[in-house]
């Protein structure tokens, strides 16, 4: 049985002869050094940001690999080798083993390491190959030049979550079995998991096809999916553009808040700014669903109306006007 994992350095190929290295090279030769240090929260990170940019580089697809097979995830570690097979890359580069570094394609290290997955649960580590060398103008081709390799650096996701980011927006990478209501409440996503309907809102792109029934938050999304979140700042923009919209329509009350789950996703589907909140009523917990955020009662009455109209099961609704704690709990998400 083979002792070691393979795992590859990220030569900036095509992209260093002509003197310009793409942003995704750079990031995943920065996951790689992360990688050889077992730094593999950090790597994970640098991958997934270089996979976002270009959801078919090879060489972070390997490398992530590698990370979710040492951390225990083997589950994805063989999505990102079954992706390099798939996409059947030509290039050649370096493997690192205890005993040797030769050259071999991508695919065949992608196929040694799904091998690897169905005899062991967590690999050997492998010897770290050291520091990554930047290329010289000994070794760069002619009319290169080293700032065309420079890279802005990117922002660092939050420690505990697995978190790409794009310019000044946030993304989650779904993981194994997560759910709107799992992700809502986990801390640097929104630490509340009744913002779930945040999430559905945003990504309504990719998540319109999901049945909206009454466990619809506590549906079990697609691994891997990037889904948009409201980053701190956009929250405070938002919250900061509502000014002092503090009515709302109070569409239904309840004790069990799987009754109108399928309400709020129809509301949704519908362009409604839909939120959930919980209230303690006479040593009761009760769950409202509301919708927001209006200037003054007129304007939230016609709201409602529209509600209404489509919404029979809504006629005992009301409009409110709701504390400015309220507002900022849920205006800006």
């Amino acid at each position: 049985m083979r002792k070691s994992v393979y795992f590859i350095f990220t030569f900036f190929l095509a992209a260093l002869l002509s003197g310009c290295a793409a942003k995704d090279m750079t990031l995943s030769n920065q996951g790689y050094e992360e990688l050889t240090n077992a730094n593999y929260d950090q790597a994970e990170k640098y991958f997934s940001e270089a996979l976002y940019i270009n959801p078919d580089n090879p060489y972070a697809l390997l490398n992530l690999g590698q990370v979710y097979q040492e951390t225990g995830n083997p589950a994805r570690a063989r999505q990102m080798y079954e992706k390099v097979i798939a996409l059947d890359p030509s290039d050649e580069e370096r493997q690192a083993t205890y005993d040797s570094e030769e050259g071999k394609p991508l695919v065949e290290i992608a196929m040694d390491n799904l091998e690897l997955l169905a005899g062991k649960s967590k690999p050997v580590r492998p010897k770290p190959m050291g520091p990554i060398e930047m290329p010289t103008s000994e070794t760069m081709s002619p009319g290169s030049s080293p700032e065309g390799m420079a890279s802005e650096p990117m922002e660092k996701p939050p420690e505990d979550v697995k978190i790409v980011t794009a310019t000044e927006k946030g993304y989650y990478s779904v993981g194994e079995n997560d759910s709107l209501y799992d992700i809502a409440g986990r801390k640097y996503v929104y630490s509340n998991p009744l913002k779930w309907p945040t999430l559905y809102r945003l990504n309504m792109n990719i998540l319109g096809d999901m049945e909206a029934t009454k466990n619809f938050e506590y549906q079990g999304l697609v691994e891997g999916l990037d889904l948009r979140i409201v980053t701190p700042d956009e929250a405070s923009e938002r919250l900061m553009a509502l000014g002092e919209k503090v009515w709302v329509v109070h569409v239904r009350s309840t004790l069990e808040s799987e009754n109108i789950v399928p309400t709020a996703v129809r509301l949704m589907d519908k362009g409604y700014h839909v939120y959930m909140t919980k209230a303690t009523v006479k040593g009761k917990e009760w769950t409202r669903l509301r919708v927001g955020f209006f200037r003054d009662e007129p304007e939230a009455a016609k709201i409602r109306e529209k509600i209404v109209s489509f919404m029979d099961s809504t006629r005992d609704s009301w409009v409110t006007k709701i504390p400015k704690s309220e507002l900022e709990k849920f205006g800006g998400y």
